[in-house]
Formats: structure tokens, sequence, C-alpha cells
């Protein structure tokens, strides 16, 4: 079962697990540093089907992730249909759905290369939160 939990902004996280679980991962993905989002945005007609997309991710030059739309346990319609009965959703909101197996611990001056097919790709730089 898909279930979602509203978080800053205009985003909703749709997770699976416990309510204190959700609330966790919605703190995390919320907060000030993060998500890295963008710079691309992409609209139904050119990603016709986001049930065919591969994501890859590099730590530092070296593959560390890579994933399958098709793999995830709920779909992004499940996903979109769920929160569509919980949440009103409008033009621009976000929804994040969770990282696919692969995920590293990150230090102070890693490098991370995202992409994602057919929508574009993106470096991040590791540092340390200030405090």
């Amino acid at each position: 079962m898909c279930s979602a939990t509203p978080s800053a902004g205009t985003s909703a996280s749709a997770t699976l697990g416990d309510a204190a679980a959700r609330t966790r991962a919605t703190s995390a993905r919320a907060s000030t540093a993060s998500p890295p989002l963008g710079p691309w945005i992409v609209t139904r007609d050119e990603l016709p089907e986001p049930q065919d997309v591969r994501i890859e991710v590099e730590l530092n030059g070296r593959p560390a992730m890579t994933a399958h739309t098709s793999d995830m346990i709920c779909g992004l319609r499940d996903h979109i249909r769920f929160l569509s009965n919980v949440l009103t959703l409008r033009p621009g909101d976000l929804i994040t759905t969770g990282t696919p197996a692969g995920v590293a611990k990150l230090a102070p001056g890693d490098k991370l290369r995202g992409r994602i097919e057919r929508i574009g790709e993106m470096t991040l730089n590791v540092e340390s939160e200030a405090l």
C-alpha cells in the first residue's frame, strides 16, 4: 500500500511504512539544504511513460546506484492516485517517492553526479552543514 505525508512547501512525500518513519523521511527531505532538485522539470508530453526511465548516480566518479522506475514498489500513477485522495494536488506540486537501493553515506568533499534518462544530469558537491 502506498501512503503519503505532506511536507514543506508544495511537496508531498509518498512513502511506505509507519507514521513516525514517514515523518522522519519527510523532515530529512524538507530541510533547507535539500532536496537537490532541477534544473529540469518535464511535462507529460516530454516523458509520456514515467515507468520506463533509468536512473544512475555516481559517487566520486564511480557508479553508486543504478535503478529503473519500472522497479518501483508503487508506480508513479499509484502515488498520484493515492495522494489525490488525501491531498489537493495542484500544478507545480512535487511528489517525492523515496530512494532506490545503493544509498551510501556521504562526506564533505564527495561529488555526486545524477542522471535521469530523458530528463537530465546534475552534479552536486557535498559540504559540511553550517552550524
